[in-house]
């Protein structure tokens, strides 16, 4: 039997990692394989394909090996190694979703002897000189990938590194809209002249500068009504707060947040107009049929009119911007003079190039005939809060200092947006 192991941080999300993990781990089922996947980071669990998993999480995967002492570190290796439970004559693959799920994978591939590929679903990469020797060891085996063309180079600070096909993973997330109820449009103001959408965790870099984008928009067209739906959670009360403050002083729009909502309603996306969303989320309401402009996910800026001058995919404009605003976007599409080009039959044709790209990833790494793996307790923390963790794990134990880790987050992310 060919076994199939996932480590990543969280599966009690419903963000785009946790929504690719689900669609690869189906795909692998149907293969056959034997799939596990730890986490690192406790909580609900929203995703019921990821309940047989709940006893997967352990808060030593939140944190680098480098982290924990000797007799921690062996016994969390021991523990997934027992699980996996790896027979003579099986074979198996690691992936790991992160950097530090990525050192634990690598020493779990090392004692199992299988293959680790590091698909990494992080959007910012600010690591330090030691993480990126483990990462460019990872690169040129081959089993090294992000999710935009440019994630391996930002992930090793070389702005012109060759490109190769394997050091992108398209991450499949989008099927996340599903005929079920709708609880939310009943809170819209019905007689709004427009409902406009986003749909994407509120923690992201870009939402204030969206939020402020879509204000004056709004604070631009007085005699105009509007609803703004906001699809995805939000942690951080006080960037909760900032939202609704300036939402607020726009006299013509109603807010409508859900929160973490798993899966989207079909209903409640098609009730807008249009929507603005970053990286795999704007596709998610393209392939509804809803109109939709796609942003840098750091800067807010528009990368396009799905459909119309910008194509998934492929990460390329089908026509030029022209310095176009976000603003300029919205008034084209509410003009209703775009010629937007939709998929037909998008269930069928979203599977097909999904299973498509599962089958090329399969092929991360082939070639590499002598295994060979990093000793990533080289690996350590330089920062001055994973310094301290790193104490607090070693005296006081993992829970400890994942429950100190946490508080001090979350203080540190509230003062951030004060």
């Amino acid at each position: 039997m060919k076994k199939y192991v996932f480590i990543t941080m969280n599966i009690g999300g419903i963000n785009g990692a946790e929504q690719y993990i689900y669609n690869k781990m189906n795909y692998l089922k149907q293969k056959g394989c034997q799939v596990f996947i730890f986490s690192g980071r406790p909580g609900k669990i929203l995703i019921d394909g990821f309940l047989e998993y709940k006893n997967l999480v352990n808060p030593a995967l939140r944190f680098y090996p480098s982290c924990l002492n000797r007799r921690q570190r062996e016994k969390t290796l021991r523990w997934i190694c027992s699980v996996v439970d790896l027979k003579a004559g099986e074979s198996c693959v690691i992936e790991s979703s992160n950097v530090t799920s990525a050192l634990w994978g690598e020493q779990v591939a090392k004692i199992l002897g299988c293959k680790h590929l590091p698909i990494i679903m992080q959007e910012n990469h600010n690591y330090n000189a030691a993480m990126r020797e483990f990462l460019k060891f990872k690169l040129q085996r081959h089993e090294l990938s992000g999710i935009f063309e440019d994630s391996v180079s930002k992930m090793l600070n070389v702005p012109d590194l060759p490109f190769r096909p394997d050091m992108r993973a398209r991450a499949f997330c989008n099927n996340v809209v599903q005929d079920c109820e709708d609880r939310f449009s009943q809170q819209f103001d019905q007689t709004a002249d427009y409902t406009f959408g986003s749909i994407g965790r509120l923690e992201k870099e870009y939402v204030p500068v969206l939020i402020g984008q879509l204000c004056a928009y709004f604070s631009g067209h007085p005699d105009k009504r509007f609803n703004l739906l906001l699809i995805g959670g939000c942690a951080d009360k006080r960037r909760l707060g900032k939202i609704k403050e300036a939402v607020g002083q726009c006299g013509n729009v109603t807010l409508v947040m859900t929160g973490n909502l798993y899966p989207i309603p079909r209903k409640l996306v098609k009730r807008a107009d249009l929507f603005v969303s970053a990286a795999g989320s704007a596709a998610v309401s393209y392939y509804e049929g809803v109109p939709t402009i796609r942003i840098q996910h750091v800067s807010a800026e528009p990368l396009g009119i799905i459909g119309y001058d910008y194509m998934l995919g492929r990460n390329k404009n089908l026509v030029p911007l022209e310095d176009r605003s976000l603003i300029d976007c919205i008034e084209q599409i509410l003009s209703n003079s775009l010629d937007i080009q939709y998929i037909d039959d998008f269930e069928a044709s979203y599977n097909k190039d999904m299973y498509a790209e599962f089958d090329r990833q399969m092929q991360f790494g082939e070639g590499q005939e002598t295994p060979q793996y990093y000793d990533v307790s080289k690996v350590a923390y330089t920062q001055m809060l994973y310094k301290l963790c790193t104490v607090v794990c070693k005296v006081f134990g993992v829970k400890t200092a994942y429950a100190i880790l946490e508080c001090i987050r979350k203080m540190v992310r509230g003062a951030s947006n004060a």
